[in-house]
């Protein structure tokens, strides 16, 4: 490691202790929970369209957890029925709310050049 004029000792010391270490295979640790993407249980769309989605164990495990803040705080459980989208739903929903952000885009744009109309302006 190159001396480097004006480095604090200890920030020193602990470079040289990383550069030391960069080869060390115990350094990098490998995550113990892979995501697998594979369904476990189909919950219903919670559009109402009859659908059923496909879940995997994360998401089980997930609102376990969720169910299990919600009790504690004395509220009730998230039902299964009002969670998944399938994916028809869901790429409706997005291209629903791309529209409304178009149309709400002019207004938006007059109200930069001409300003907030509900705003006062000072004496």
């Amino acid at each position: 490691m190159p001396r480097v004029p004006g480095l604090d000792p200890e920030v020193l010391a602990d470079l040289r202790r990383r550069e030391a270490s960069e080869g060390d295979r115990t350094r990098s640790r490998e995550t113990a929970l892979a995501f697998d993407p594979t369904p476990v249980e189909h919950w219903p769309c919670r559009s109402g369209c009859g659908a059923m989605v496909p879940v995997p164990q994360a998401a089980l495990d997930t609102l376990a957890i969720m169910n299990g803040a919600l009790a504690r705080r004395r509220e009730p459980p998230l039902s299964k029925a009002k969670i998944a989208l399938c994916d028809e739903c869901r790429q409706r929903d997005e291209d629903l709310a791309a529209m409304q952000r178009e149309a709400r885009r002019p207004m938006r744009q007059a109200e930069m050049q001409l300003g907030d109309p509900n705003r006062r302006s000072r004496p």
